[in-house]
């Protein structure tokens, strides 16, 4: 009986430590695309940094990485390096298809169309 209740309080522990560490990260995947997209145009090179990182952070999430993408390409567009504005804004698209996301197929193209 004893061990049942360890048991039950471990599992219980283990739980809330997870969700946590989940509100944790959300709160800094919604830190990081605040601050990029307001540097986007203040300080791109810096929004290029965050762009990527929240693009790595959000690898479970295709529509987060669609959103860090484009936050980066338009970081690019600000610093008129074309080449690389084209290259993320096309990787979101590419990713926003495979998902079959159309919200994000849509914003991704209406960014290169703009």
């Amino acid at each position: 009986m004893r061990k049942n209740i360890l048991f039950s309080l471990l599992m219980f522990a283990l739980l809330l430590l997870s969700h946590i560490v989940n509100a944790q990260n959300k709160a800094l995947i919604d830190s990081l695309r605040q601050e990029a997209n307001v540097l986007a145009y203040s300080n791109p090179e810096r929004a290029v940094e965050r762009g990527l990182e929240l693009f790595s952070l959000s690898e479970n999430n295709p529509s987060q990485q669609v959103s860090a993408l484009l936050t980066v390409a338009n970081a690019y567009a600000v610093l008129k390096d074309h080449d690389k504005v084209l290259k993320y804004a096309l990787k979101a698209d590419s990713i926003a298809s495979e998902n079959q996301n159309y919200t994000d197929q849509v914003r991704a193209l209406g960014f290169i169309g703009g």
